[in-house]
């Protein structure tokens, strides 16, 4: 398992806006190039609390989500990505 993937953190919550999804790329994998594909982008699930300890919640391409390191990805503009969560 992975050093800082916490599936079951109890302390999750919901986006208080609108309690959806947001993008991410990823664009470093340093330690997890198991997990993570430089380059994909992925859904982020809101976290506030791992937001706080430096880390985001992203599902994977199985449909889970894990904490991964926010140094990981960069977050772009759902309205304005021209790809879907998944593409290379």
């Amino acid at each position: 398992m992975r050093p800082d993937a916490y599936p079951n953190l109890t302390e999750r919550v919901e986006d208080p806006n609108n309690g959806c999804s947001r993008i991410v790329r990823c664009v470093h994998n340093e330690g997890y190039e198991v997990d993570l594909r430089v380059g994909r982008v992925y859904h982020m699930l809101p976290d506030p609390v791992g937001e706080r300890r430096g880390f985001l919640r992203v599902v994977d391409e199985t449909g889970d989500d894990f904490m991964f390191p926010k140094r990981c990805f960069l977050l772009l503009e759902a309205a304005h990505a021209d790809v879907s969560p998944g593409s290379p």
